[in-house]
């Protein structure tokens, strides 16, 4: 847990007291419901919540402090009083959090990779820590921690025992990859590759590239970045890195490599991890040929902090996907289901459908449902991705949300339908499906495409 005194806080929020009580804290929290008796409780203002409405729960759960940015009555500012609890006001306590994180990650001298791309960096980010934990107890990200909050949340787990951190950074603008590397101090910084994600935020690729290639702004001359050579952005990234750079792709010009890649019948990869020095022959258990790049981001950042090969091998075997994260799944009436509902973007997108056209079965099926967040063009996207399903010999794509109706449209083919909603999608998938059959699922969070699957799975033979 992270400890604080009174004057730690004080020195990394510029904040005042306003009332002096406890001087140490033994946590940090922002949720009442999980509060501890001797934590500092930091109120954030969200925009459904604001954590000033619940000072008083936190005083009576035993917070031993509370920073707040707001008017809180009772509390004068002309000066400090005395009470049975710390209270230090800051101008921005989301900020605060962040500066308090910052401080308690400088108290450890270990390794921190900071993984960030439009596509890949939450599986990259598990593969990573697989690999990490093979000789070293590892602090990850949890879920979906890879925010303004979540960060700084997953930096007060470090304690003595942790020798390895593996963070994920995620954005919705520019800046905020920035501050979340500032507060992080990355000694490894992983880019994955530069998609059409959040283009309805940043409105062009390269706007997205130079916010991804914050992260190597944020990083000392000492850190090392990691960087997909073949992608179209690389040079961009190149020119934002202070320190060494180490180059990843699929051929002798990289530093690290990938060769003889092969897909299975159960649609899991199987290729050659080559070094300058050394390859070895690695097999993966998450299903899809997209998956190598994220393996070979994951092997070059543990490299880079000094693992070795056998452990890169073991790690990446040991890798199981996550729920809703390209799961392959069999139903009781014998098709599989391929869960990737987590999320969709046009490159993640691409590359499940390559993966549903390589993998064995009798027919192949593709339900999917909006990709959001991909500004003015977003029709254009859909209907580029439709005639991509089609031309990768898909059986039968099945849409459904308001964009949606764009997947079928630029297919331009019968075997393309849309539906109105969760119930009818399903039905028609499952008036379909036949045993052998692979059955691609798939869209955006905000779709909850994840119904879908599991109507597919809980129907009865």
């Amino acid at each position: 847990m992270a400890h604080f005194d009174l004057m730690q806080v004080l020195s990394a929020t510029g904040g005042q007291l306003l009332v002096s009580g406890r001087s140490t804290f033994t946590g940090i929290s922002t949720d009442t419901r999980t509060l501890q008796p001797g934590d500092l409780y930091i109120a954030l203002r969200g925009e459904r919540v604001n954590g000033h409405d619940y000072l008083a729960q936190a005083r009576e759960k035993g917070a031993a402090g509370a920073l707040i940015q707001d008017r809180v009555p009772g509390v004068h500012r002309r000066s400090t009083t005395t009470g049975d609890w710390s209270i230090i006001e800051v101008t921005d306590t989301l900020y605060a959090l962040g500066q308090l994180a910052c401080l308690h990650r400088r108290r450890f001298n270990i390794p921190i990779i900071g993984i960030t791309g439009s596509a890949g960096k939450t599986t990259t980010k598990e593969m990573t820590a697989a690999i990490l934990a093979q000789s070293r107890t590892v602090l990850k990200s949890p879920g979906n921690f890879n925010n303004e909050i979540g960060l700084p949340l997953t930096l007060f787990r470090l304690n003595k025992e942790h020798q390895a951190a593996v963070l994920e950074f995620g954005m919705r603008g520019r800046g905020q990859i920035g501050y979340l590397a500032s507060t992080a101090l990355p000694t490894v910084g992983v880019v994955t590759n530069i998609g059409q994600s959040h283009l309805e935020l940043l409105g062009s690729q390269e706007e997205i590239a130079l916010a991804k290639a914050e992260l190597l702004d944020e990083m000392s001359s000492r850190s090392t970045a990691i960087l997909p050579k073949l992608d179209p952005f690389f040079p961009l990234l190149r020119a934002h890195a202070l320190g060494p750079v180490i180059t990843v792709g699929d051929d002798a010009d990289c530093d690290i490599w990938v060769s003889a890649v092969l897909l299975g019948e159960d649609g899991c990869a199987r290729f050659t991890l080559q070094t300058p020095g050394e390859s070895i022959p690695v097999s993966l258990a998450a299903p899809g040929r997209h998956q190598v790049w994220n393996a070979l981001a994951a092997a070059a950042a543990t490299l880079a902090v000094g693992v070795t090969l056998d452990e890169i091998q073991r790690g990446l075997a040991e890798y199981v996907p996550e729920t809703g994260r390209m799961r392959m799944l069999q139903a009781p009436r014998g098709f599989f289901v391929v869960d990737d509902t987590y999320n969709a973007n046009p490159t993640a997108m691409r590359a499940t459908l390559d993966f549903l056209a390589e993998t064995p079965g009798q027919r192949k099926v593709a339900v999917l449902g909006d990709m959001r967040e991909l500004g003015p063009t977003e029709h254009e996207i859909h209907r580029a991705l439709g005639a991509y399903a089609m031309a990768q010999h898909i059986d039968t794509l099945l849409a459904t949300g308001d964009l949606g109706r764009d997947y079928v449209t630029g297919a331009q083919d019968s075997r393309a339908q849309w539906y109105p909603d969760h119930a009818a999608l399903t039905a028609a998938a499952l008036a379909l499906l036949a045993p052998g059959d692979v059955v691609l699922v798939k869209g955006s969070r905000a779709m909850q495409m994840e119904e879908v699957v599991a109507a597919l799975l809980a129907a009865p033979c």
